[in-house]
């Protein structure tokens, strides 16, 4: 664990304890990191144009005519039987008896879960933005206030899109077991477990797949590319993986490759960029498991990896940090820190725990004016992701610094300060950047 003399800093190598979501997560099935979907003037990803499909002005949408297909394109990632959702809603029975709670979701602007500032003027422009647009949320609304009438069955298309998948496979891996959970006790399980590629030369990474094998109680996985020697004395110890709440458990220096989290399409980095895996590291795979849904069943979540075939850029994962903060009982307070280094910026992943309220990095130019990069302001423990900005190219640092702020509402009885612990707090934020 490092940071015990860093206080101001960005750690570019070791991995500080972060159990996230990495990627693209939450109940979406668009494609990879480069490129970009079509957007709406008000943000929705994809083509969200109704055409033919938009019920008449003043009329009541039906379910197969109009809703089905939002719903597929949009929610049955997650909200699907067998999903990781709480309920499914994937026939019009299963949506029209939570139809009152699926509106007030979709009116507030909910679901499906998109965390940051809805501001795009203001803000950089993310990838794969989780959005309904507005004439979405309006068919939504009315088909509700309507009485949720249900239609002609033979209408419309409730196909879910096609999950995008990696242009080819180079090599899979497993554990070599399965994980048998515990059958009683917690309901959130962190486990870590050795994947060998046992490579004969080094390689770059340029996309990676996650399969989950119990979808129903993977809550997502990260992967992590570490000292390979050390990883197999850790494997070696444990031979049915390890637990490991705050990062691999594996010492030495760390770097975070990839993750899946439901709905999270394969991670393809940006053209020409990949990600290092030299022939002396290996990967830990990271799972966290969640029985809330009351499935413990043996799982082989398994790694997809495509490996570049021409010269890329080392695409790495660095962190701006503060260490120093220090939260009393009842006390609101914010941090700013800021980093300054050379390169090409891809994109943020910010990170706090439960105590967190607000967090944003802005690109703070040497005039001293600032522009938005990401901006959180309801911050959700629960709904956190790497954000990748819509561009062909990277944002060039020079003459500039990342400034990181976070706010917190200390509503303990007691001080908290940075660590690991649920109890414990972080301001932090990692950068996806390239230096040559």
């Amino acid at each position: 664990m490092l940071v015990k003399t860093v206080a101001v800093s960005l750690v570019a190598v070791s991995l500080v304890s972060v159990s996230l979501v990495l990627g693209l997560a939450g109940c979406s099935s668009d494609g990879g990191l480069p490129g970009a979907d079509a957007t709406t003037a008000d943000g929705a990803v994809g083509d969200t144009s109704l055409g033919d499909a938009a019920p008449p002005p003043g009329s009541t949408p039906t379910y197969h005519e109009h809703v089905k297909a939002i719903v597929a394109r949009n929610c049955l990632t997650c909200h699907v039987t067998g999903g990781i959702g709480p309920f499914a809603l994937d026939s019009y029975q299963a949506l029209s008896s939570r139809a009152p709670i699926v509106a007030a979701a979709v009116a507030d602007q909910r679901m499906p879960p998109w965390p940051p500032s809805a501001d795009g003027d203001r803000c950089e422009k993310l990838q794969h933005a989780r959005k309904l647009s507005a004439a979405e949320r309006d068919i939504i609304a009315r088909w509700v206030a309507g009485g949720t009438p249900e239609g002609d069955p033979s209408k419309g298309d409730g196909t879910p899109p096609a999950r995008a998948e990696l242009a080819r496979v180079d090599l899979e891996l497993d554990a070599g077991f399965d994980y048998t959970p515990p059958s009683s006790g917690n309901y959130d399980d962190y486990r870590c477990f050795l994947l060998d590629p046992n490579l004969a030369a080094d390689e770059h990474v340029t996309g990676v797949g996650i399969v989950p094998g119990q979808r129903e109680m993977v809550h997502h996985a990260l992967l992590y590319v570490v000292d390979r020697q050390q990883a197999r004395q850790q494997a070696q110890a444990s031979p049915g993986g390890w637990s490991c709440y705050g990062g691999p458990g594996v010492g030495g220096a760390q770097n975070l490759m990839a993750g899946w989290a439901p709905g999270t399409p394969p991670t393809r980095y940006p053209a020409g960029t990949g990600v290092s895996l030299r022939k002396d590291q290996a990967i830990v795979m990271q799972v966290h498991y969640n029985y809330d849904l009351g499935v413990r069943q043996p799982d082989r979540t398994r790694a997809k990896l495509m490996f570049a075939d021409q010269s890329v850029s080392d695409m790495t994962m660095a962190f701006i940090v503060d260490v120093t903060f220090e939260l009393q009982p009842g006390q609101s307070k914010t941090v700013e820190r800021k980093f300054s280094r050379p390169g090409k910026l891809w994109g943020v992943f910010p990170h706090m725990h439960k105590l967190g309220t607000q967090i944003s990095v802005e690109l703070e130019q040497s005039d001293g004016s600032r522009r938005c990069l990401v901006d959180l302001p309801a911050w959700d423990f629960d709904w956190q992701q790497a954000y990748l900005f819509d561009r062909q190219d990277g944002i060039d640092l020079s003459d500039s610094q990342i400034v990181l702020r976070c706010t917190f509402h200390n509503t303990t009885s007691s001080v908290v300060r940075w660590g690991d612990g649920t109890n414990d707090e972080m301001c932090l934020a990692a950068i996806y950047r390239t230096t040559n």
